[in-house]
């Protein structure tokens, strides 16, 4: 409950960003309404799924190098960028069906995760979203897919084999650069 607590004025926090796309920022020059930087160095397991959130905001788990294994709630629709960003320790994620999007370098250098699987209902992932994740093994884009930016798996150098859906109309580059162990892309 506590940690409960915590994440919401972490999730809340991280999403006041100065700059005009924030109605929450009227002055750039002015103090934030809310300034949190709470880190949670010890953190292992996080379990949302009880929780009614819609976006994960950006930099939220952002070098929470024990984190091991997330589990998000099925009305999530956004991660923000850089949201679980090296976090090193992460093995497993479950990305629930009404996920839509998945912003930049949302899970960069997540060197322990070893499979990604992402639901049916995403259509974008933005630029190096997964890239340096040196574990990852087996990736799994689903039909409806449309868009793949700038170097999505760069520096996977453990990706094997990739089956692009038919769906997808942009495939950004440099999207493989550094991906040693990729022998097939279909």
């Amino acid at each position: 409950v506590v940690y409960a607590r915590i994440l919401n004025l972490v999730l809340l926090a991280n999403d006041m960003q100065p700059g005009a796309n924030n109605p929450a920022w009227t002055n750039a020059f002015a103090p934030p309404p809310l300034v949190v930087s709470i880190r949670l160095p010890n953190l292992v397991r996080v379990d949302l799924s009880e929780a009614s959130l819609d976006k994960i905001g950006h930099g939220c788990f952002q070098d929470c190098k024990s984190l091991k294994a997330v589990t998000l709630p099925t009305g999530i629709k956004h991660i923000g960028i850089h949201a679980f960003s090296c976090c090193s320790a992460l093995e497993s994620i479950n990305l629930p069906f009404g996920l839509l999007c998945i912003d930049a370098n949302a899970f960069v250098a997540c060197k322990s995760l070893v499979t990604i699987s992402l639901p049916g209902s995403v259509t974008t992932v933005f630029d190096h979203a997964f890239a340096n994740c040196e574990s990852l093994e087996s990736v799994t884009l689903p039909e409806g897919l449309k868009l793949l930016h700038t170097g999505i798996f760069m520096g996977c150098r453990s990706l094997e084999s990739v089956t692009l859906p038919s769906s997808l109309k942009k495939l950004g580059g440099f999207a493989f650069q550094g991906c040693f162990a990729l022998r097939d892309v279909m």
